[in-house]
């Protein structure tokens, strides 16, 4: 590849070995990680909670963030 990937993944743990099979250490790759609000109540609608945070975690190399993630309290 003529430029080095850039490869951000959510926080399913399986990725960490498979884009290290892939790519080696020629990649920036990072997980976006979602927090979700705890209300207390069981959810009853068919969707999951409210986003209450996000956090990028380097994993290899120097992944840059690009989060354009607006949390609205």
């Amino acid at each position: 590849m003529a430029n080095r990937i850039q490869l951000t993944s959510d926080d399913f743990r399986p990725y960490v070995n498979a884009v290290e099979d892939a790519f080696g250490t020629e990649v920036d790759y990072a997980m976006l990680v979602k927090v979700y609000s705890d209300s207390g109540q069981a959810d009853t609608r068919h969707g999951p909670a409210e986003i209450v945070d996000v956090r990028t975690i380097p994993i290899t190399g120097n992944p840059k963030s690009h989060l354009n993630f607006h949390v609205s309290h």
